[in-house]
């Protein structure tokens, strides 16, 4: 149960962080695309170009965002007793959704934070039960739970 509203708070996230880029996108766009006939000073073409490189980035971040909203999907929600992909991780100050990378944030009291299976600290999980010790950003962690 608890796995299952983590990851629909995850999914939320995810869903709300590409709106906000679609947004920021669209701002972006319109600043890139002024019409060139108005345009009478290298000021304001210097302005078009740094608008356009942010779009670019911005379009970047979008994909990306797009691209692990449809890994986190793809996960199946099967409960596990050892860490792997689609795992939930309890420690004492943490739970730990591997799967997609997210930023920290507060669920019903309880912090939150989703990993990749890039990231390095899977590496160290990875296989691993409940009881084990382990450091993440500098925090003394113990696995309390997996499921």
């Amino acid at each position: 149960m608890l796995k299952e509203t983590i990851r629909k708070c995850i999914e939320n996230y995810q869903i709300g962080l590409i709106g906000e880029l679609e947004n920021q996108f669209r701002d972006k766009k319109e600043a890139a695309d002024i019409d060139e006939l108005d345009v009478r000073d290298a000021d304001a073409h210097s302005h078009q170009s740094q608008a356009q490189s942010e779009e670019q980035l911005i379009s970047n971040r979008l994909e990306s965002a797009k691209a692990s909203l449809e890994k986190l999907k793809s996960i199946p929600l099967t409960n596990t007793e050892k860490v792997s992909e689609g795992a939930l991780i309890e420690t004492r100050s943490l739970i730990i959704y591997v799967g997609i990378i997210t930023r920290k944030f507060t669920e019903d009291g309880r912090d939150i934070i989703g990993i990749s299976t890039e990231a390095p600290i899977y590496e160290s999980l990875l296989g691993q039960t409940v009881g084990f010790p382990f450091q993440l950003a500098g925090i003394d962690c113990k696995i309390l739970s997996i499921q």
